[in-house]
């Protein structure tokens, strides 16, 4: 298990650093962020897919690392994050991400901003 867990932590590392600053903005503004996938379909890249992760009362798929500042739509960097707590880490996210894209802070400090809350969801099952 140890040896899935580290393959799944260099894949995240290595996607995560292949994201470059023509990918994430566009004349100085973050780029538009892509729509959510209907259900049933895992299209990476053109669609955000959260895994497969249902929909939860009460709760949102989260993703602890944002994908506007090119994290990548995977298991390890998703929680459920109540609702009434969600509006201020999306506020927070667009803010690192303007951050970002007009010079203000380096990829890895906006990066660093975030962290995990909450558990690692479990697929199928809501907290």
């Amino acid at each position: 298990m140890a040896g899935v867990m580290t393959s799944l932590a260099v894949a995240v590392l290595v996607f995560v650093s292949a994201a470059s600053a023509s990918d994430l903005c566009r004349y100085g503004r973050p780029v538009k962020r892509l729509p959510d996938c209907p259900a049933g379909v895992v299209s990476p890249g053109s669609c955000i897919s959260y895994v497969g992760l249902r929909k939860c009362r009460g709760f949102q798929r989260d993703h602890i690392c944002p994908l506007g500042l090119g994290c990548p739509d995977i298991l390890p960097n998703l929680q459920y994050q109540p609702w009434f707590l969600a509006r201020a880490k999306d506020a927070e996210e667009r803010q690192a991400e303007e951050d970002y894209c007009t010079g203000r802070s380096m990829l890895t400090e906006a990066r660093a901003r975030f962290h995990r809350e909450y558990p690692v969801p479990v697929p199928g099952v809501c907290p």
